[in-house]
């Protein structure tokens, strides 16, 4: 999937933004409707199939333009994203190096070239069918443990290792798991129910299908105590 940088110029010609997404579209439609209207002939976009690294340049450029914060009228989603005009170049000369640096990282040119660019169907289709499979698997996973823990909450223990919550003292033959697409964040070993911190914080940062993502959190990784969990059912 193809994962973008862009620098949007706003048309008060007081600021721009810098920042990430996977949909170019949806996102600047969502900027517009929060923050107003941009520059698209005068907006740069970058693209880089490696979503860590992006992240990691997106970082860098909002640290390295630190001291030209500019703070817009309204509040939506990366408030914290906009910049003094004044510092435009300078953030564009700063983006240049990674260019030059980094083969993954590329200039697309002004934001309309992707904007205008045809849909490629096929792909986008296979996007969303992988997409579905991913929602479907880890949604029947939290239910069927959801389920499987609240028939058998009165003789649980839980307990915290480095890296793992663990629930134990219970027969987990009727539980079924399987391997989950993406992020295996539960698993089985030793009689024991196993929710792994390090790849939850993984799936966090990929801004990957949050919305299921949030609620593997609320139930398995927020808070993870027996009377947060008991208050649950």
């Amino acid at each position: 999937m193809d994962q973008f940088l862009y620098i949007l110029k706003h048309t008060n010609n007081e600021s721009f933004k810098v920042g990430i997404t996977n949909n170019l579209k949806n996102r600047l439609n969502k900027i517009e409707n929060d923050f107003g209207k941009i520059k698209q002939e005068d907006s740069k976009i970058f693209s880089c199939p490696n979503r860590k690294l992006l992240e990691n340049i997106e970082h860098g450029i909002h640290a390295f333009l630190n001291n030209y914060f500019y703070s817009p009228k309204s509040l939506g989603g990366g408030s914290t994203e906009w910049f003094k005009m004044e510092a435009f170049e300078k953030g564009i000369e700063f983006i240049h190096m990674y260019v030059n640096e980094l083969n993954e990282f590329n200039l697309e040119g002004n934001i309309l070239i992707v904007l205008n660019r045809p849909t490629d169907f096929k792909k986008s289709f296979s996007e969303i069918g992988d997409s579905k499979q991913f929602l479907d698997i880890h949604s029947k996973t939290v239910d069927a443990i959801s389920e499987f823990i609240s028939y058998n909450k009165d003789k649980l223990i839980f307990t915290k290792r480095a890296g793992e919550f663990c629930i134990s003292n219970i027969d987990l033959t009727g539980l079924k798991i399987g391997k989950l697409p993406r992020f295996q964040w539960v698993k089985i070993r030793n009689n024991e129910l196993i929710f792994d911190i390090q790849v939850y914080n993984e799936w966090e940062k990929s801004r990957e299908q949050e919305a299921i993502r949030g609620l593997v959190e609320i139930k398995y990784f927020s808070n993870f105590t027996w009377n947060n969990y008991k208050s649950m059912f």
